[in-house]
């Protein structure tokens, strides 16, 4: 997801800033995905919608069928 997000971001010609504004998530979120880490179903959906593209276009399928969870609650992906 991590270079899925910035290539939609660049593409859109967004900072990161500015996607975090728009997505209404925090910047250290955008730079968190950005740089690797697991998010929430929730926030990919956000930063979809400020970008205007279905939120399977930032999900890396094959990273992401792994099965883990982040604290029992909601699927991280």
């Amino acid at each position: 997801m991590p270079t899925r997000l910035r290539y939609w971001r660049d593409r859109r010609g967004l900072t990161q800033m500015e996607l975090a504004q728009l997505s209404e998530v925090g910047i250290a979120t955008v730079r968190r995905i950005e740089a690797g880490r697991d998010t929430y179903l929730g926030t990919i959906e956000k930063l979809a919608r400020a970008l205007r593209i279905k939120p399977w276009h930032l999900i890396d399928w094959s990273e992401s069928m792994t099965g883990r969870a982040s604290n029992g609650r909601s699927e991280s992906i």
